[in-house]
């Protein structure tokens, strides 16, 4: 990985000694990052003269021997990783910059330098969501949030990340801790914030103590925007290198109005195991007028997004009990009109509205899952399947027989999820709760089946599905507070009719549980006819994931999981035979003998055989019929 530094270095060694730099480069976020300093000497780190050249400085003793530094450094690149020692970067551990090329949103409103992904929901209630920062991101963000130090009454900033894997921060970036086999994959060591903190301060102990042994460097991992990961070396020492709480912590010693809460979220953390109480256990204490919340994990998507809706829940709560307008109020008072008849008319003209942006919106998904993102193919297969449109809009609404099931046991469930809907509306800059459902159900149906990445999307929706559905739950929960006493995780466990729909969901291995979207075969057929994916042999067609998952998810004695059933048909072993009959391939007669052949015949064929075979042999008083089949066969329809 070291290779694409050897050209520069024999262009640096080539340069005169006043303009050649001795350090390759110390943290480079971004081009205005790099530290190139000015050597003072020629061929050494050391500060030795030559003939002329600058003299090395007063004190310092010129040194007997260059010191051959890249040489040592490019070695040190081949095997470092291998042979880490540390307590938490060990071997076969690095450190990553925290980087999501493939994450980035590039249509918001604004861009934050060193805050990627940065948003507040539409409805300006103080609540914000971004991905991991930069120190001076954090600065940034806080600084617009009137938070800065100095001013007469700055607003007090409540600051949520849920990374759940060890973070630091190298002269204000942040780098993860990465297994090196699988670098883009996050590291998942405790969902305990005690446990993940004391890591984080033991990581930052070993990367000091490594840099000691290279004269202040540490070998790091870059992301590039092609996502090559590359090999680099950066300046470190105890003060440039910071845990996430410790930056915080500085930050507020500084004068920065900011309040820190870790609480990660691991993707295996069931929601209801106490993160959403977390984050309700900060937010009812606080003034919604005054007090911003920011939200922040990795690329700052999913778990961000689902935070902030969480979070305007609770903050619309708040407003309702302190008098104020329902940010989020179903209907409108238009000022002027007071006839029932009017109001039922405007009524009218937002739904046709809604399913109008909701047609729109399917056939956009739908094209962003097509293989080959063809909006025109979007809209033929709609319009010739108005089975398949009719199913997609009512996904697309959210109304899921799981869905469905959990409001007939809310009170007001219906009420709680046209809520939940508005909020996840007003928090999708980035992401959309519920669409992103359907998405990764629509790709799952439009992966082949022997892409690795299959199951993933169909695991992601069955996630998203289960957000969804808590997201609700939750919704009806904060709409029954007016002290805030309870708990959440106390209301579901005293709710067995909800948690038999959550077993329900986490235990069911097939695609019944997205229903009205269960079979999506037609936009699979569609995408395996372009790609000629058709086994004419098998009778098969890829794609067809209804039919993969029924084979998938048998439970007989014989047709059991991963067996399927086929037709006996040997069309390519068949061959022209005088007077054959119609369902017997290859059946003949062995000259001179009454000994008789064929293949495996359907029913009807087998009477036709018997006929044939009598008729030649009028004197016969009863026939032996030997089969040579080894395998098991039964017949259906003949």
């Amino acid at each position: 990985m070291s290779r694409p530094l050897l050209p520069q270095v024999d262009r640096i060694l080539s340069q005169p000694s006043a303009s050649r730099p001795i350090l390759i480069h110390a943290n480079r976020p971004a081009q205005s990052d790099r530290i190139i300093p000015r050597p003072s000497t020629s061929g050494s780190f050391h500060g030795r003269s030559s003939s002329g050249s600058t003299p090395a400085p007063n004190g310092v003793k010129p040194s007997s021997r260059p010191l051959d530094v890249l040489a040592s450094l490019h070695k040190s690149t081949l095997g470092l990783v291998k042979t880490r020692q540390g307590s938490v970067l060990s071997r076969g551990f690095i450190l990553k910059t925290d980087y999501y090329p493939s994450g980035r949103a590039l249509d918001l409103d604004i861009d934050v330098g060193g805050a990627p992904n940065f948003r507040q929901n539409r409805s300006a209630m103080n609540v914000f969501g971004v991905a991991q920062p930069r120190v001076s991101g954090v600065k940034a963000l806080l600084s617009l949030l009137q938070c800065r130090p100095g001013l007469v009454n700055p607003s007090k900033c409540h600051w949520f990340s849920t990374r759940e894997e060890p973070i630091v921060y190298l002269s204000g970036r942040p780098y993860v801790l990465r297994d090196s086999a699988s670098p883009r994959d996050g590291v998942t060591l405790t969902d305990r914030t005690e446990n993940l903190e004391a890591i984080e301060r033991r990581l930052k102990a070993d990367i000091v103590a490594e840099a000691a042994k290279f004269s202040g460097v540490i070998l790091t991992h870059s992301e590039l925007d092609n996502g090559d990961i590359i090999p680099s070396w950066t300046a470190v020492d105890a003060k440039t290198v910071r845990t996430q709480q410790e930056v915080m912590e500085d930050l507020k010693t500084e004068g920065w109005s900011v309040e820190y809460h870790r609480i990660p979220i691991t993707p295996d953390r069931p929601i209801e195991n106490n993160y959403l109480d977390a984050f309700l256990d900060v937010i009812k204490s606080t003034d919604p007028f005054e007090t911003p919340l920011v939200f922040s994990c990795g690329a700052g998507i999913v778990r961000t997004t689902f935070a902030m809706v969480g979070a305007c829940i609770i903050r619309r709560r708040q407003l309702v009990l302190l008098g104020e307008p329902d940010p989020y109020a179903s209907t409108k008072i238009v000022s002027g009109i007071s006839s029932p008849k009017a109001v039922a008319t405007l009524e009218q003209v937002g739904l046709q509205q809604e399913l109008n942006k909701s047609l729109l919106r399917i056939t956009y998904l739908l094209q962003q899952g097509l293989h080959e993102h063809d909006s025109r193919s979007a809209i033929e297969l709609l319009m010739s399947q108005p089975s398949l449109m009719e199913s997609l809009r009512k996904a697309h609404q959210g109304t899921y027989s799981l869905i469905l099931g959990l409001l007939g046991c809310l009170e007001h469930g219906p009420n709680a999820k046209k809520l939940v809907d508005r909020v996840i509306d007003d928090c999708d800059d980035v992401v959309n709760l519920r669409e992103d459902i359907l998405i990764h159900r629509i790709r799952y149906a439009v992966t082949n089946m022997d892409d690795k990445t299959r199951p993933t999307h169909l695991a992601k929706a069955a996630k998203a599905l289960e957000k969804y559905f808590f997201m609700i739950a939750f919704a009806s929960f904060v709409e029954d507070q007016k002290t805030w006493d309870s708990t959440f995780s106390e209301w579901t466990r005293a709710r067995v009719e909800i948690w038999n729909q959550v077993k329900y969901l986490r235990q069911s291995s097939g695609l019944k549980v997205f229903a009205p979207v269960s079979d999506l075969s037609a936009i699979s057929k569609v995408e395996a006819a372009k790609k000629h994916e058709v086994a004419v042999g098998g009778g098969q067609v890829l794609g067809d994931e209804w039919t993969e998952h029924v084979v998938k998810n048998r439970s007989g004695i014989v047709l059991r999981e991963g067996t399927l059933l086929k037709s006996d048909m040997w069309h390519t072993e068949s061959a022209r035979v005088a007077n054959g009959v119609r369902g017997a391939i290859n059946f003949r007669n062995v000259p001179g003998t009454n000994i008789y052949c064929l293949g495996q015949p359907t029913s009807e064929a087998v009477g036709a055989v018997i006929e044939r075979i009598t008729q030649a042999h009028p004197d016969a008083d009863h026939l032996v019929w030997i089969t040579l089949r080894e395998e098991p066969l039964v017949y259906v329809s003949s």
